[in-house]
């Protein structure tokens, strides 16, 4: 137990902001903020349970309500969505021979080894498990009681039983696909994930009644876990005890795995030859960085997905550009953050390359910027479309291009500012703190440069909305200047700033 918990802190210190010790429990209360914003979000659906508590199942002698059958439902695809997540994410991270070789070599037992990188699948996963305990928790207090205690402690269980599930079936697939690519998949599942839930959601708000037959249907099937989950939060026993049963034979069997193809791998085959390869050009080199990065298909599609659910619901073109704007910008500086941490695992090998340094970080950001301009013009065409407004928003692309790559070089200096380069764990993210005031900058900046664009466009294909009605060059001057004015000030501040920095790293500061 002790040797988990050391693996457990040394886990969380490499995961800080910062590597001094009162920094090293800020993980965990993010963890614990991130499921309290989940739970909030929630609430508002405590009265839409508290209306079908009220309507009870006509034929069943177990005296379930429909917020029985809906938290059933709930409960089986949110554990399907998480088994989907963890397959790939068990994949490249429990079978991650090289660590596993690493600790090996320690006194620590294997068991807790395994217990180790089961709980960074639960990180990993930690998105999946908020929603399924929001859920849970929102079901709960709509009965009152103790009922909320029974339904998380019931929704907890169930998330191990999917974990357990999950470490078998990602042995028997990881023979058929490679470590990149359940990389790829990890980060499409969890777009999947989120998807999938909120076309739940606004399935459930719609009343449909070939629904509720669904939901009616999977509540009355015994044999699943998720009606497990639901009968053990109403209280009763006997599926309490199947899940804490189902659950400790699921982890043994997990381990027996661990042991049989982890800690005593054997060979998987032929070795794959490695063909010869030309040399690349810079582009592309960093064109594979970006293709082949962690999560990197999540930060480009996730944008895309949800911006396309708001417009589809709201039908709006100013709040469908203010939310593909808000998440773009934070994904553009975390993906250029990615591909900066690939090119200081050999530093200062690059340092030494024919190739300028300045060079190499002007093609990351270019490529990222370019790359969610494309994914922006796309939303863009599909909301002009849909919310029946003019062409002539299409002057839109110039700028969001601008915030995107002053929000690709705001990441790079503060990747820089954190000196995660040189920290010894290969740091792939910004710390929350980082994150946050990143936000709120490339934010401050997308709504000079984008949002008062949008609205000075906006204006002229309706002059009533016009500020200055009587001086139309007054109108013009502001709806122009601010976002050239806007992204100028921003480019000059931070190319001095990252001037700084790089000429500190060329020197081994």
């Amino acid at each position: 137990m002790g040797d988990f918990v050391l693996l457990i802190k040394y886990r969380l210190k490499n995961t800080s902001i910062n590597r001094n010790e009162k920094f090293r429990k800020l993980p965990v209360l993010y963890l614990l903020i991130i499921l309290a914003i989940f739970c909030l979000a929630f609430l508002p659906t405590m009265d839409f349970f508290k209306e079908l508590d009220k309507v009870k199942i006509f034929g069943d002698e177990s005296f379930l309500t429909l917020a029985d059958a809906y938290f059933s439902f709930f409960s089986l695809i949110l554990l399907i969505l998480a088994v989907l997540n963890q397959i790939p994410f068990f994949i490249y991270n429990l079978y991650d021979e090289d660590e596993i070789g690493f600790l090996l070599k320690f006194p620590i037992s294997r068991a807790s080894i395994f217990f180790y990188k089961f709980f960074e699948a639960f990180l990993g996963t930690f998105v999946s498990f908020a929603l399924y305990f929001s859920v849970a928790f929102v079901y709960g207090l709509s009965k009152g009681g103790i009922t909320v205690l029974l339904s998380t402690g019931a929704a907890v269980l169930g998330f191990v039983f999917a974990m357990g599930i999950s470490v078998p079936i990602s042995r028997l697939i990881g023979n058929l696909i490679s470590k990149t690519t359940a990389r790829k998949l990890s980060g499409f599942l969890t777009l999947l994930n989120a998807g999938v839930f909120l076309l739940m959601i606004s399935l459930v708000g719609s009343g449909n009644m070939a629904g509720e037959k669904i939901f009616l249907t999977v509540s009355k099937l015994r044999l699943i876990p998720s009606t497990w989950v639901m009968l053990a939060a109403k209280g009763s026993l006997m599926e309490w005890l199947l899940l804490v049963v189902f659950d400790i034979w699921l982890i043994r069997m997990s381990i027996r795995v661990a042991n049989s193809f982890i800690f005593e791998p054997t060979s998987r085959g032929k070795e794959e030859k490695i063909p010869e390869k030309k040399a690349i050009s810079v582009i592309k080199k960093e064109l594979l960085l970006l293709y082949r990065g962690e999560n990197a298909v999540f930060f480009l599609l996730y944008p895309v997905l949800f911006s396309a659910i708001i417009l589809v619901i709201t039908r709006q073109f100013l709040s469908t550009v203010i939310v593909m704007l808000l998440i773009s910008t934070l994904y553009t500086s975390q993906m250029i953050v990615i591909m900066l941490s690939a090119e200081f695992v050999a530093w200062p090998f690059p340092a030494y390359l024919p190739v300028s340094f300045r060079k190499t970080l002007n093609t990351k950001c270019l490529l990222v910027a370019t790359a969610y301009t494309l994914l922006f013009s796309g939303i863009l065409s599909a909301a002009i479309l849909i919310s029946d407004v003019g062409l002539t928003h299409f002057f839109i692309v110039p700028a969001a291009f601008a915030t995107f790559l002053i929000s690709a070089k705001l990441g790079t200096v503060f990747y820089f500012s954190s000196n995660a380069y040189k920290s010894g764990v290969n740091k792939k993210r910004l710390g929350f703190s980082s994150t946050l005031l990143l936000e709120i900058i490339s934010f401050v900046i997308g709504f000079g440069n984008i949002v008062v664009l949008t609205l000075f466009i906006n204006s002229l294909e309706n002059t009533d909305l016009l500020i200055f009605k009587e001086n139309i060059m007054l109108s013009c001057l502001l709806g122009i200047g601010v976002p050239i004015i806007t992204s100028s000030i921003s480019f000059l501040i931070i190319k001095r700033i990252l001037n700084k920095h790089i000429i500190r790293i060329k020197e081994g500061k």
